[in-house]
């Protein structure tokens, strides 16, 4: 079998695992549990947004498209919200990375060189932490939705090389602050890989949701338009009472 082949099954396979996942009878009950908001944390007003760009990565084995609904929350919450333009997210590639790069530039360049807030889900996540690295006068801040940012693997190591060389790690602190949630309950990335290295602009938050559902939960929203509402050059670690369950 040729690496090439080898290459398409394994993708196709990945594929298929995380489609079985998502919608099979455990993990389609796990996931629905999981959207549900907290029976014991009431209704709030999230804040609303001051405008600027967000520009969200999708996961391992998806797209723009998979991540619509947390497009259509931003942009109701008053953010310009962009996507990676750059297809299926299938693991570590140099012409998707320079596509996601592009959009950086555009989202900037679009919003009078307003910085720019990323969003990165799952493998994303590690996306949006490099491209923080290499640009960070471009970058507001960075949220990551179960991200494997301490996970011991070549293919993500792969993307620090793509953007920042050899040098340093992905587990390396950021520039720029950083969020990073993950979940306990998390079929795919465990806890310890989901948590970025702690720092006086660098946070951990345990959420509830698992990997499928955190990007589109009640609890995933709130916090992710919490972090973002902040002014920016100001960031402060998330306080106790931030609004976890944002009405529609």
């Amino acid at each position: 079998m040729t690496n090439k082949a080898r290459k398409y099954l394994t993708r196709t396979f990945a594929a298929v695992a995380l489609a079985g996942l998502t919608f099979g009878g455990l993990g389609g009950y796990s996931i629905w549990r999981d959207m549900q908001p907290a029976a014991n944390v009431a209704t709030c007003a999230a804040p609303q947004g001051d405008g600027h760009p967000v520009l969200v990565v999708p996961g391992f084995t998806t797209d723009d498209d998979y991540m619509q609904p947390l497009h259509a929350r931003l942009t109701a919450a008053g953010y310009k919200v962009y996507g990676w333009n750059a297809g299926t997210d299938w693991g570590p590639d140099a012409a998707k990375a320079a596509t996601l790069e592009a959009q950086l530039q555009k989202a900037f360049d679009d919003n009078g060189k307003r910085r720019v807030s990323l969003v990165g889900y799952s493998h994303g996540g590690i996306y949006a932490r490099e491209l923080a690295r290499k640009h960070p006068q471009l970058v507001r801040e960075v949220i990551t939705l179960a991200a494997p940012i301490n996970m011991d693997s070549k293919n993500i190591s792969a993307v620090h090389d793509i953007y920042n060389g050899p040098n340093g790690s992905v587990r390396d602190a950021l520039p720029v602050p950083a969020t990073a949630l993950y979940s306990k309950r998390d079929w795919i990335v465990s806890a310890a890989d989901g948590q970025t290295m702690a720092g006086k602009t660098a946070e951990n938050i345990e959420v509830k949701p698992g990997h499928f559902a955190l990007p589109f939960s009640p609890e995933g929203y709130g916090i992710i338009l919490d972090r973002l509402a902040q002014p920016e050059g100001k960031w402060k670690p998330l306080t106790p009472n931030a609004c976890r369950n944002p009405a529609p």
